[in-house]
């Protein structure tokens, strides 16, 4: 499928799955949707009328697209901050209205802080708890423009001021929109917001669409500690107006994909599916890393062997033979970092790789050296440099021995040397996994870049399979603790051994 307009944040569905098994998921939902469109149709050819008396949501949306669009820039021309408000706010419930979705502007008021939030629409469960809010951010401060991240805008007292009190709301303990606003304070942005309020509340929201004109994001409860979540551009969506985006958008913010007839959630399906299959890229993973361990133990044996000969040493009996467990232990301990790494790195709202530098990233994470997973190495300077080797080597140093000052006060990569928008502070990890003195033998080798871009191939990468699937780009952000812990226990008995004989 396209996904054009459509952003796939901290993969709130993991790559893979939207690339190659999202489309199989959700071809039931738009081929009922089409045959029902085909149907009016013809009942509309047979009446003499020119349309259909209904049409997919793809298709409206295509429809819609030069109006609304027109409409957008009008909009956003306006300097009249409360009208600016309510024609923002119909735009939004324009595109509401036709995916279905409940749309009835008012003030919600909160007990636990008593403040009022801009409630577009809410959807309640089977048991009547909520199950959807639909939160307006309207970037109508002048020290915003359209294109913000809903997440960064505050509330304004227009938005709240050109809103209705909730039906049966009483009117003397409901706050007005300033003291909502003086409550909030000048920094309270809709990340904090939903953190701190909407989702502290006795009956929070499973799911919130937080809609701007331009964007809306679609946010699960249980994913957005990790950021993670889906953001729709309609500015891009309607004007590009790709076919494929347009299903998906309309699979996933439709009202029936939240919650069909029978109280079922689409969503939780989808979920579901990608959950089941981060769990089949786990049991691809755990081969991966057996395969990735023999190519270490084999090359590093190689160099061993050939060091031990120019000493002129003996290094298969004695007091220096080379022992197979040891060696094992220490290939262990290599995949265990990479494996370490590669999670903790998907993985931002842990806190602990700096993630957001962009310093560490293309200098310094294993992220950056995964890009080269598929590059071909055509020479043997190439395929025989140490380029990986000595970058994954300084990346272990840097998680063992953290950046300068950071154990104190300083947040320097290099006191003196970098810009403060350069640095980036990792604290040291004290742990044996990064500990260079556990792995001795393997300090005395050098991988070349056409192992090691196997190693990190086999870790990126699902098996190979027959037919015209692709190998697909293994999401360690979908990895949770149960998929891991398998792949940590299925290595636990392995033992590597050198053959005797061919």
């Amino acid at each position: 499928m396209n996904w054009t307009g459509i952003s796939n944040e901290n993969e709130f569905y993991s790559q893979h799955y939207l690339a190659e098994i999202f489309q199989g998921d959700v071809r039931g939902v738009i081929d009922a949707w089409q045959q029902r469109e085909d149907e009016a149709r013809d009942k509309a050819r047979g009446a003499g009328q020119k349309e259909p008396a209904w049409r997919t949501p793809w298709a409206r949306l295509n429809t819609l697209s030069r109006d609304w669009l027109l409409c957008l820039d009008d909009t956003e021309k306006l300097r009249d901050l409360p009208e600016k408000a309510r024609q923002g706010r119909a735009l939004i419930a324009e595109l509401l209205r036709l995916l279905e979705l409940p749309a009835a502007p008012q003030r919600l008021t909160l007990e636990q802080p008593a403040i009022g939030l801009p409630l577009l629409g809410e959807l309640l469960g089977a048991g009547g708890d909520p199950l959807l809010w639909i939160l307006e951010a309207q970037p109508l401060d002048a020290a915003y423009d359209p294109d913000t991240d809903p997440l960064a805008l505050p509330i304004h007292s227009a938005q709240l001021a050109t809103l209705p009190a909730a039906p049966g709301a009483n009117s003397v303990a409901e706050p007005r929109p300033t003291d909502t606003i003086r409550r909030l304070g000048k920094d309270s942005d809709w990340q904090k917001l939903l953190s701190t309020t909407v989702y502290t509340q006795p009956r929070p929201p499973r799911w919130v669409i937080l809609a701007s004109p331009r964007q809306w994001l679609l946010l699960d409860r249980a994913k957005f500690a990790q950021h993670r979540l889906l953001r729709f551009d309609w500015a891009e969506l309607l004007s590009r107006r790709e076919t494929d985006s347009l299903k998906a958008v309309s699979v996933l913010l439709h009202r029936q994909s939240l919650l069909d007839a029978n109280g079922q959630s689409l969503l939780d399906t989808l979920d579901e599916n990608a959950h089941k299959h981060a769990y089949g890229v786990s049991e691809d993973l755990k081969y991966a890393l057996r395969e990735c361990i023999e190519l270490l133990g084999n090359e590093a044996a190689r160099q061993l062997i050939a060091q031990a000969q120019e000493r002129k040493e003996g290094i298969f009996s004695g007091r220096n033979e080379l022992d197979a467990d040891q060696l094992t232990l220490e290939c262990l301990r290599y995949m265990y970092r990479l494996l370490f790494l590669f999670y903790i790195e998907a993985r931002p709202e842990l806190g602990y790789a700096p993630v957001q530098s962009e310093v560490y990233l293309k200098g310094y994470a294993l992220e950056h050296l995964r890009e080269l997973e598929m590059i071909p190495l055509t020479s043997d300077a190439e395929r025989n440099g140490r380029y990986l080797h000595d970058s994954l080597r300084m990346l272990f140093r840097l998680v063992s021995e953290g950046t300068p000052g950071a154990d104190s006060q300083g947040d320097m990569l290099a006191a003196g040397t970098q810009t403060a928008r350069d640095a980036f502070t990792l604290q040291p990890l004290k742990s044996h996994l990064f500990d260079p003195a556990r792995t001795p033998l393997l300090d005395r080798v050098v991988f070349p870049n056409a192992l090691l871009q196997q190693v990190i191939e086999k870790m990126s990468l699902s098996r190979e399979r027959g037919g015209r699937q692709r190998r697909g780009r293994i999401s360690y952000a979908q990895l949770g603790i149960n998929q891991l812990g398998a792949v940590y226990e299925a290595l636990l008995s392995y033992r590597g051994f050198f053959a005797t004989e061919d």
